[in-house]
């Protein structure tokens, strides 16, 4: 059984890898109709955020609200005309407390979502515009030991959990900060909603997972 554990493990992180190569890789042959990249570093976090298990006490769904912290993330655009961008990125959620018992035993989680987006245009105003994100891929699932112990009510804590969609939607604004003929500084926030599923595991049987969070997003973007 353990050795199975184990493979399992890492078939989840070969698939992990081959996701993020197909994603970046999808976006490359863009590079050369695009005119402009954008690289942006992003700071962000979920001020509000609600995590939902199926299964649990009988067949039921319960739901916690969970604490919030600190999201980086790295996202890579091409610019295609004045309005559309395209491209892929990743983030890495850090640690999120599962307020369930008042958020007192170390019952922790966290996704690291890697997907292709999409940015629109809206408008503009001297330094000033707005724009449209949607996001979309996959999202891995990290978690504690005293968050799979939440499942020893049920029979047996978890033994394995794997991770699921991620998929995210957002409005934004965006301060030029420099602008050159071959390269520029931006300073951007949005603000949005995201959904990131999992799948938790134990002998008995499968138990499916949601996030569904408040995203804002703080990022230093680099145009060249």
């Amino acid at each position: 059984m353990i050795h199975y554990h184990q493979n399992i493990r890492r078939l989840s992180r070969l698939k992990h890898i081959l996701i993020l190569f197909l994603l970046f890789g999808a976006s490359i042959p863009l590079s050369a109709q695009a005119d402009h990249v954008r690289i942006r570093t992003i700071a962000g976090m979920e001020p509000i955020g609600i995590l939902s298990v199926t299964g649990l006490n009988g067949g039921g769904k319960n739901s916690w609200s969970t604490g919030y912290g600190f999201t980086p993330g790295l996202e890579i655009y091409y610019i295609m005309n004045d309005r559309i961008e395209v491209g892929a990125g990743f983030k890495w959620q850090l640690n999120r407390r599962v307020f369930r018992d008042g958020g007192s035993i170390d019952e922790t989680f966290s996704f690291i979502p890697i997907y292709i987006a999409a940015r629109i245009g809206l408008s503009e105003i001297e330094n000033f515009s707005t724009y449209f994100l949607v996001k979309l891929g996959y999202a891995a699932f990290q978690n504690s030991q005293g968050f799979r112990d939440i499942w020893i009510s049920e029979g047996e804590a978890l033994s394995s959990t794997g991770g699921g969609i991620y998929a995210a939607g957002s409005l934004g604004v965006l301060l030029n900060l420099t602008e050159r003929s071959k390269w520029g500084l931006d300073l951007s926030m949005d603000v949005g909603y995201a959904f990131q599923s999992a799948t938790a595991t134990n002998s008995f049987r499968s138990y499916p997972i949601s996030y569904q969070a408040m995203s804002v997003d703080t990022a230093l973007g680099w145009r060249f």
